[in-house]
């Protein structure tokens, strides 16, 4: 007698996926942590604006750039805009509010002025001529969902992660 010949591979395939069923596996949630290595089941869109909100790219002041056009080179020190808080808004043309890397853009500012570019002089700033040939509209600021959009597509499905 003869040894049976083993099926064709197409005979193979066919009897894997009829044992497998039609259903493909269940999905389930993991954290993010451990996800890897596994086939993502739905796609991934973002939940908010990135950045959320106008962030200050660099340490400086925050000032209106018309003012600094107009030939104003001398600022108040209105308030501080710190990473993680509240900006205070920027009131008056003639204040500028010290603002960190990080932090949000004070209603009514439009262009960040680093620090290295001004002298303070108690609760004021003075800006050097570099800043005032520099100052425009969006200077020194990561614009609000410059990065991506509230729902816009971040990750394909199926994809390995």
């Amino acid at each position: 007698m003869s040894p049976t010949p083993p099926p064709a591979p197409e005979a193979a395939l066919a009897a894997m996926l009829a044992a497998l069923g039609p259903e493909p596996a269940p999905s389930e949630s993991v954290p993010a942590a451990a996800a890897g290595g596994r086939v993502l089941a739905a796609p991934v869109q973002a939940e908010r604006d990135q950045p959320p909100f106008d962030r200050v790219m660099m340490d400086g002041v925050a000032v209106q750039a018309s003012a600094v056009r107009a030939g104003q080179r001398r600022f108040r020190l209105a308030g501080v805009a710190a990473a993680g808080h509240p900006a205070p808004p920027l009131e008056s043309a003639q204040d500028a509010i010290e603002s960190m890397t990080g932090a949000m853009v004070p209603q009514g500012a439009d262009c960040i002025i680093p620090v290295e570019e001004l002298t303070r002089a108690g609760a004021s700033v003075h800006l050097g001529d570099a800043a005032v040939a520099a100052a425009v509209s969006g200077l020194n600021i990561h614009p609000r969902g410059s990065d991506c959009r509230e729902g816009a597509l971040v990750l394909t499905a199926p994809r390995r992660l």
